[in-house]
């Protein structure tokens, strides 16, 4: 490695320490999101897209919130990805499908999007990049009221279900169009040594939200500040540290932590591994992970451990959570081999 190339990995490690004192404070709790963001990196910023060595990959999430405290809100998201396009040199591309469902009113969204992102080298090592990228899709949001009740439903004391809510139902459902950007820089330090950072704006259309057709209730935009990287501690232990910014309107969620690998086997194709790993989500949980690399394979589990004022109706539960990663064509690194001359023996 020349000292041009030292000298961006002495910085890129330095302000990955930087960004992670820098927002290192107390923030106020987020709605909606997967304690695994690092594996749902559809949702977590588009420029992620084909981001990884391999083919094309597919990534299952599933997330089960609430269970003690009301009707469990359900998270399931599916997303494609493909790290070249046949033809289109430097782009890659991926979908990704998102389906929530939540509380008594079993307010179901259902989201579709496409990502196109575009590589862009930086350097004289090809593995060094910046990744731009584009997300639109389309949202639809619908809302059953037939379990909800309404105080003109009770008469006294009484609670009468057939009464008359009296409510304005003007619609049950409505599908808006949604745009989200978001950039990524990646740098490999060598084998086991890398450090990346993200930058990624989404409902940059502000769709109108209201089921009562009122044009001035918007959907605000949401940002998200992320780095990441993977550093060696001993011969077959690594660090993986990460941090997550968001904010959406005047809500804030802040998610840091590190996962642990210890590798069990490395010869070309079979790579295998442990993962433990603990986060905290600023002022409402703690989150375990554990999971195992298995060839092609990623599978992790996550709890989260309720800390924040819900605790007398959670009873510290929070939510479980589960993501598979499968990658196909996978590519292994090119190790030298070396043959000693018959000569010299």
């Amino acid at each position: 490695m020349n000292l041009k190339n030292k000298t961006i990995s002495r910085i890129s490690a330095i302000g990955f320490v930087i960004l992670s004192q820098f927002l290192s404070f107390s923030v106020f709790a987020q709605d909606i999101h997967f304690t695994q963001f690092f594996n749902s990196p559809l949702n977590l910023n588009p420029a992620l897209s084909g981001n990884f060595e391999g083919d094309y990959r597919l990534i299952g999430d599933s997330r089960s919130q609430w269970h003690t405290v009301t009707r469990p809100y359900q998270t399931v998201s599916i997303s494609a990805d493909a790290a070249k396009i046949p033809k289109l040199d430097g782009i890659r591309g991926g979908i990704l499908i998102n389906q929530d469902r939540a509380g008594d009113s079993r307010l179901n969204t259902f989201q579709c999007n496409l990502s196109a992102a575009y590589v862009l080298s930086i350097s004289d090592e090809p593995d060094q990049v910046v990744a731009f990228s584009v997300q639109p899709g389309l949202t639809n949001k619908r809302i059953d009221y037939s379990d909800l009740s309404f105080d003109n439903q009770y008469v006294g004391y009484r609670y009468d279900p057939t009464a008359n809510p009296n409510e304005p139902f003007s619609g049950s459902g409505l599908t808006y169009f949604n745009l989200n950007v978001g950039a990524y820089y990646n740098h490999p330090i060598s084998e086991r040594k890398r450090v990346g950072g993200g930058l990624a704006f989404h409902n940059l259309s502000s769709p109108r939200q209201s089921f009562y057709h009122e044009a001035d209730i918007r959907l605000d935009p949401r940002w998200t500040v992320h780095a990441d990287a993977n550093w060696p501690l001993a011969d077959r232990f690594d660090i993986l540290p990460r941090i997550s910014l968001m904010g959406q309107g005047t809500f804030r969620s802040f998610v840091s932590g590190l996962e642990v690998k210890y590798e069990l086997l490395n010869f070309e194709t079979i790579q295998r591994s442990l993962l433990a790993g603990v986060w905290y989500r600023n002022t409402d949980a703690i989150m375990l992970t554990a999971g195992m690399m298995y060839d092609d394979w990623k599978v992790t589990f996550s709890y989260d451990v309720n800390v924040s004022s819900l605790i007398p109706a959670s009873r510290f539960r929070g939510a479980v959570e589960l993501s598979a990663i499968y990658i196909f064509g996978r590519r292994v690194p090119q190790k030298t081999r070396h043959r000693v001359c018959p000569d010299y023996m």
